[in-house]
């Protein structure tokens, strides 16, 4: 279950709705539509899952002054400063929502260039200096697709499918947490 109620105001206190399974009904969705049950990290999906899905606004922050050569020699976490709620009018942001788009829908430069004129830099730079503009709107376009490409990996996160007794009292033993009374035996 994803909790895709918004953080606050009208809906937010909205009861989550749930659905059952039986043990038979979970294996063959497994089987046949892929359905993971998360044990540990259901926050961090959530998470995820809000960000690309645009419910909350998270922008990859890259780093001041990078160029296109920057963007297409270096890997991803080098061009990361950090992620924040809010784009820049400084540096180079990209909506994750927007990234995610970009692999759904096959965005054209076009399009990217649409995104980017939304953002704060794109109008700051507009009023100053159209060179430096089309610069850094074809560095958005680079790292909009380079973070794109994460979000085509098999494995964006990591799962581990429990079908036994005994795996599922491995997993317990491996996430019990022993204090100064317990003892395992």
């Amino acid at each position: 279950m994803m909790d895709n109620r918004p953080r606050k105001g009208k809906g937010s206190r909205e009861k989550l709705k749930t659905k059952s399974y039986s043990d038979d009904e979970m294996k063959q969705l497994a089987n046949t539509k892929g359905l993971r049950i998360v044990l540990d990290g259901q926050q961090r999906c959530t998470s995820i899952y809000r960000a690309l899905t645009g419910i909350d606004k998270v922008y990859f922050y890259a780093k001041e002054d990078i160029s296109i050569e920057d963007v297409k020699s270096s890997l991803l976490e080098d061009l990361l400063e950090g992620f924040q709620g809010t784009d820049s009018d400084e540096r180079v942001t990209v909506r994750l929502e927007d990234a995610y788009i970009l692999v759904k829908e096959s965005l054209d430069d076009d399009e990217l260039n649409f995104k980017f004129a939304n953002m704060k830099l794109s109008r700051r730079l507009l009023e100053t200096s159209q060179e430096e503009h089309d610069k850094k709107m074809k560095v958005y376009r680079a790292v909009a697709r380079k973070l794109s490409d994460l979000f085509k990996k098999d494995k964006l996160v990591t799962y581990y499918l429990l079908v036994t007794a005994e795996a599922f009292s491995l997993i317990l033993l491996i996430f019990w947490r022993p204090n100064s009374t317990q003892t395992l035996i």
